[in-house]
């Protein structure tokens, strides 16, 4: 428990303007960070329609995951419209994007795609879980206590991953590419259809 608390502490201390020992969270991400440049994309508040001009690209939340006391940080998306193959992604990343790839593609960041395959960083593909489609709903959690992260879809829990560099500001991120017309809409505070808390529905 101390070793947990102190972690948590270290982590709250990345944001800067939390004094050490706080109890208060920062405020948790709330919509899509749109100034980007990307015509393909539009945004509807907390959703995103990428047009298919067959490009790849990322967008990334507007704060970080607010890490400590609380122990784990979730969202979802819900799935409006598309993805063929692996043209959708959900994940997170460590606050620098390349904004012209995938999550998963680059440095602390992690991503499972559409296709059910899951990629971090500069590893290879690995096969995770289901693929999803229009109308399904995926989530993205991490658990700062155990140093996992996890996916989930249509409120299952997939397998739990280690990682060992979660210490750093955590965004919640998503990627799009292809030539198929895809809409998500984002879940950042809940009611999820994966509840954190009671676990897998």
């Amino acid at each position: 428990m101390v070793a947990a608390q102190s972690r948590n502490l270290w982590a709250l201390e990345q944001f800067g303007d939390v004094p050490q020992g706080a109890l208060n969270q920062p405020d948790p991400p709330t919509a899509w960070v749109n100034d980007y440049t990307f015509t393909e994309l539009e945004y509807e508040g907390r959703g995103i329609v990428y047009q298919g001009h067959d490009t790849q690209c990322s967008v990334i939340g507007n704060r970080p995951f607010p890490p400590g006391n609380l122990g784990l940080n979730y969202f979802e998306i819900s799935i409006l419209e598309g993805p063929q193959h692996w043209d959708l992604s959900i994940g997170f990343c460590g606050g620098h994007i390349l904004q012209k790839e995938h999550p998963g593609f680059y440095l602390f960041s992690s991503a499972y795609f559409s296709d059910g395959d899951r990629k971090s960083g500069s590893s290879d593909w690995e096969k995770y879980g289901p693929s999803y489609l229009t109308n399904d709903v995926v989530g993205c959690g991490i658990d700062w206590e155990t140093e996992r992260y996890f996916f989930t879809l249509n409120g299952r829990k997939l397998e739990s991953i280690i990682c060992t560099d979660l210490r750093r500001r955590i965004y919640p991120v998503v990627g799009f590419s292809g030539r198929d017309r895809i809409r998500i809409r984002a879940n950042f505070g809940g009611p999820f259809m994966y509840d954190p808390v009671l676990g897998t529905l």
